[in-house]
């Protein structure tokens, strides 16, 4: 159809602009152990539990910053994420792991009233963690890692 449209209609195919992907542009990076300790220890204390949550379970940004206390089961040690909590859009259940469960426990006991959010700073949602988290890769000495607000740990 567009090599017809061309003979009559127009005088270039404008797909013709579009760059193609190199398929070796790959930007995703996993760190080492010893890159994830010292990016841990450098950490400000709000950063740490969203870090580990990201770590250990290869969650969204958003799904961690945004997640409540009534989507987290610790007696079945499970994560309740809703069709509205998810980029695709599709329920899912993830399983907690031990070491997450201990840092949800200690959260559960300084958490605010009022406040149902799980990561909180000085007893408000936390909005970024950019800030945050450019310094403790730059503490760490972590270089061509994503510093993006969303970074993926």
């Amino acid at each position: 159809m567009l090599y017809l449209a061309m003979k009559k209609l127009i005088q270039s195919n404008p797909a013709c602009d579009v760059t193609i992907p190199d398929p070796y542009n790959e930007r995703d990076r996993v760190l080492t152990a010893e890159e994830w300790a010292r990016l841990y220890a450098e950490a400000a204390p709000h950063l740490k539990p969203i870090l580990l949550v990201a770590y250990h379970l290869g969650q969204r940004y958003s799904e961690i910053v945004k997640l409540t206390w009534d989507r987290v089961d610790l007696k079945r040690g499970m994560i309740r994420l809703r069709a509205i909590d998810t980029k695709t859009k599709q329920p899912r259940q993830v399983p907690i792991t031990p070491e997450l469960t201990q840092v949800f426990r200690d959260l559960y006991k300084v958490r605010y009233p009022g406040q149902d959010r799980v990561f909180l700073r000085d007893g408000e949602s936390i909005r970024s963690v950019q800030t945050a988290f450019e310094r403790a890769r730059k503490r760490a000495g972590i270089k061509d890692f994503p510093d993006t607000a969303r970074p993926r740990i």
